[in-house]
């Protein structure tokens, strides 16, 4: 894949040290995926572009995969627009190459900021991405924020986190942990799109406590038939209502036995207890367990 044409614009206008959305007006689509590369470490971003592309295929997006050069505010006006950008640009096409989208339906781009989050921000705010598609990162220490937190925290829009087991490549089962909360449709739509692109089966799964009267019986009933009703589309589909004490600990259970667990966050503010503790207790138990986390941005 050759991007040339996009390099040589992206290039001019990085001369004045930032990208514009009227620099591509024209040239993406209204459906847009954002893909910030966050993480040194390559199978990280490649399976974050993975999942990136299985979301911009089933949207008919534009993928829009940025990297974001740090330009402190101590460095003189003078340096901060020399160099870094050949090295930036060979990373991009090197991580994209692997990636099967005609070249109107990807875009690389490369932004200078103060920081990491401050570049993704801006760049939300410039192309109003659909989605945001983010790296597995360490978790925050109390001396240090990590980029993705920041980002989770501060955008306007769907945020989808890829964590869990490196290799998101042969994924042939999806559980799909559902309780009726506000990101389910999200989760709904990013398991639909990963099972499309890999012709995987997804498990409907919803947890009630142990004993369960007939009006919860009922509403659990609800709950896996309005999810299923969502995938008529997919032939392999199933839901099962699970009893248990703890909902959380019957989820990282059941986990073990699927490629994938996509999970929507409870609340933004629990969003990060959720990824950096219960998905690395997950993680710890099985090493076969691979997990996606969504955040709906209504």
């Amino acid at each position: 894949m050759t991007l040339i044409s996009y390099w040589n614009r992206l290039f001019e206008s990085n001369n004045t040290g930032n990208n514009t959305r009227s620099d591509f007006e024209g040239e993406i689509g209204e459906e847009r995926v954002l893909a910030p590369l966050l993480s040194a470490e390559e199978s990280a971003t490649t399976d974050q572009l993975r999942v990136a592309v299985s979301l911009a295929k089933a949207k008919d997006a534009t993928l829009i995969v940025i990297d974001v050069i740090v330009v402190p505010w101590q460095m003189p006006f003078v340096f901060r627009n020399a160099g870094g950008e050949h090295d930036r640009k060979d990373r991009l096409d090197t991580v994209l190459d692997q990636f099967q989208l005609s070249e109107e339906r990807i875009i690389g781009s490369i932004q200078r900021a103060q920081s990491e989050a401050r570049g993704v921000l801006q760049l939300i705010d410039e192309f109003a991405p659909d989605t945001l598609v983010l790296p597995k990162t360490p978790p925050s220490s109390p001396f240090y924020r990590r980029p993705t937190e920041a980002i989770v925290s501060n955008a306007p829009t769907d945020v989808v986190v890829v964590t869990g087991k490196p290799d998101y490549n042969g994924i042939s089962s999806i559980l799909l942990p559902v309780s009726g909360g506000p990101h389910t449709e999200l989760a709904i739509e990013v398991s639909r799109s990963i099972a499309t692109s890999h012709d995987a089966w997804i498990d409907v799964f919803h947890v009630i406590e142990e004993k369960p009267d007939s009006s919860e019986r009922d509403t659990a009933d609800s709950i896996i038939t309005e999810v299923k009703n969502h995938f008529d589309e997919l032939d392999r589909v199933s839901g099962w209502i699970f009893e248990a004490d703890d909902a959380s600990n019957a989820i990282i259970e059941q986990s073990r036995y699927y490629d994938l667990t996509v999970i929507g966050a409870p609340t933004q503010e629990k969003f990060y207890r959720v990824i950096y503790r219960s998905t690395a207790k997950a993680v710890r138990k099985t090493a076969q367990t691979r997990v996606i986390l969504v955040q709906c941005s209504h």
